[in-house]
C-alpha cells in the first residue's frame, strides 16, 4: 500500500512539474541574431525568465532585405505561431510590432513588446493598444545626449546626425526632431540626413567639413542596392575617413576603430525588463492590459580612449567619473 501510494505521488509531482514548466514564450523579432542589440536583449530576457520556460526565437531580418519581402516574413511568422502555439509572444523593436502586432490584437494570447521607439498605439486601429499587450519602449536619448556633447565640446556649433532608412529613424525624426530638419539644443545646431544608400554614405562622411562633429543613431540598414552592408564595415570606414569626432547611441560601436562615445540604453537591462512582465504574465498570471508599458530611459557613457586622443577631446569630471572606457 505505501508502495502505491509513492508511486501515486510521485506521479502527480511529476504531472505537476510538467504543468508548471509547459510554458513557451515565441521571440518575433524585427532584426536578425548577428545584430549585437538583439542579443543583448535576449540575454536580458533569458536571465530574468524561469529557466524551465522554453524560448522559440524567429528573425524577420528587415535591415537586410528588401522591404517587399516583408510580407513574406510576416507569414512565416504566423505560420510558426501556428506550429508553435505559444502561451506568449515577444515582440521585438518596432517593425515586428508594427507588421505582427496587428495580427494578434484582441486575441487572448498575451504579447509583450520591446525595443519599440515610437508611440505603440500608433501601429493599431484607432490609436488604441489592445487589452493583451504590454512592453518596454525603448527611447532613444537623443536630447539629452546631444546637451552632454555640448558640454564634451563646447566650442562646437553644428552637428550633423546621420540616418541610415528604418523604422527606428522615422520614430526618432518623429519623436526627437518633430519631424523638422534642423533643430537647435544648448547652442547647437543639429542637422540631420538620411543616407539609406552606400555612396551616398560615404560622400556625406567627406563632405561634412561645415560641422563639428557626427552622430550615428542608426547606421544597420545602409544598402549598396539592394545588399545591405555589414554595420561593423560602415562604422569603420566612417571612423577611418572622418575628419571630426564620431558619437553614437550603441556601446558596441564605441572602439578603436570606431566611434569616439555614446550613450546608450543597455540591451540586457531592456531585455530585463521585458523579461519580467514575462514573468508576470505566466507565473503571475496578471493580465498584459493590468500593466503599464513603461519607457527605458536609462543611459550610460561610454568612450574610446584612442579616439578620445585622436580628436583631444577631455571629458567633463562628471562624464568621466561616471563612463567605462572601451
Amino acid at each position: 500500500m505505501k508502495k502505491h501510494l509513492l508511486i501515486i505521488i510521485f506521479l502527480l509531482s511529476s504531472l505537476l512539474f510538467s504543468i508548471k514548466n509547459d510554458n513557451t514564450v515565441l521571440i518575433i523579432g524585427s532584426y536578425h541574431p548577428e545584430l549585437a542589440w538583439v542579443d543583448q536583449c535576449e540575454e536580458g530576457i533569458e536571465s530574468s525568465i524561469d529557466s524551465n520556460i522554453q524560448v522559440v526565437k524567429f528573425y524577420m531580418d528587415t535591415k537586410r532585405i528588401p522591404e517587399s519581402s516583408f510580407n513574406q516574413k510576416v507569414i512565416e511568422a504566423l505560420r510558426l505561431i501556428e506550429e508553435v502555439k505559444p502561451d506568449l509572444i515577444m515582440l521585438g523593436d518596432d517593425n515586428a510590432l508594427k507588421l505582427i502586432g496587428p495580427e494578434l490584437a484582441g486575441k487572448e494570447i498575451p504579447v509583450v513588446f520591446f525595443g519599440i521607439n515610437t508611440n505603440p498605439r500608433h501601429y493599431f486601429e484607432n490609436l488604441v493598444l489592445p487589452s493583451n499587450f504590454t512592453g518596454v519602449l525603448e527611447h532613444f536619448v537623443v536630447i539629452p545626449w546631444i546637451g552632454h556633447l555640448k558640454k564634451i565640446m563646447p566650442d562646437a556649433e553644428k552637428a550633423l546626425v546621420m540616418f541610415d532608412h528604418s523604422s527606428t529613424t522615422e520614430a526618432i525624426i518623429h519623436t526627437s526632431f518633430y519631424d523638422s530638419n534642423v533643430i537647435n539644443i544648448a547652442g547647437l545646431e543639429i542637422e540631420y540626413n538620411i543616407l539609406p544608400d552606400w555612396n551616398n554614405w560615404k560622400q556625406c562622411v567627406q563632405n561634412c567639413s561645415e560641422f563639428d562633429m557626427i552622430i550615428l543613431p542608426t547606421f544597420h540598414a545602409v544598402k549598396d542596392k539592394d545588399k545591405a552592408i555589414d554595420y561593423n564595415e560602415v562604422i569603420r570606414w566612417t571612423s577611418r575617413n572622418t575628419k571630426i569626432p564620431l558619437f553614437t547611441f550603441q556601446d558596441y560601436a564605441v572602439r578603436d576603430d570606431g566611434c569616439t562615445g555614446a550613450f546608450v540604453l543597455h540591451g540586457v537591462s531592456h531585455g530585463k525588463v521585458a523579461g519580467e512582465m514575462v514573468q508576470m504574465i505566466l507565473i503571475d498570471k496578471k493580465p498584459p492590459g493590468k500593466i503599464v508599458p513603461v519607457p527605458d530611459t536609462s543611459g550610460k557613457f561610454f568612450f574610446n580612449k584612442k579616439q578620445l586622443k585622436r580628436f583631444s577631446i577631455a571629458l567633463p569630471e562628471y562624464i568621466k567619473n561616471d563612463a567605462i572606457f572601451k
